[in-house]
């Protein structure tokens, strides 16, 4: 996987709507110019925040229809202070959200109130 940044300013005005259009432009206008290959491993080990977006889609097979399910494996990079995944296998139904927080960066005792704090600003 390519790791490449991404800089977004939130200004004090922006509704999620207009904040979503900026963040969608910027992020279009880059990947037309990015090219497989271009990161590094020292690039990517310097990113202390991850958001993957995951969109896939599954055909039946044998005419049965397919389940799709995240297998989170319970484990981050021990670089990475957050790593956020978000995921609609079947692209019916709401995204679903898997937080990957570092211990040693955010206790657990603090977490959940780290995921609601996220969850009020989305």
């Amino acid at each position: 996987m390519e790791i490449f940044p991404l800089l977004i300013e939130i200004e004090q005005n922006d509704s999620f709507l207009s904040l979503y259009n900026r963040i969608k432009s910027e992020t279009f206008g880059f990947l037309k110019n990015a090219q497989s290959g271009a990161s590094y491993l020292s690039l990517s080990k310097s990113f202390k925040v991850i958001l993957n977006y995951i969109t896939a889609s599954y055909s039946d097979f044998d005419e049965k229809s397919s389940d799709v399910k995240w297998l989170h494996s319970g484990h981050h990079d021990s670089q990475h202070h957050l790593r956020l995944e978000v995921y609609d296998f079947d692209e019916k139904t709401d995204l679903k959200l898997d937080f990957d927080i570092n211990n040693s960066v955010i206790p657990k005792a603090k977490q959940a109130e780290t995921i609601g704090h996220f969850l009020k600003l989305f």
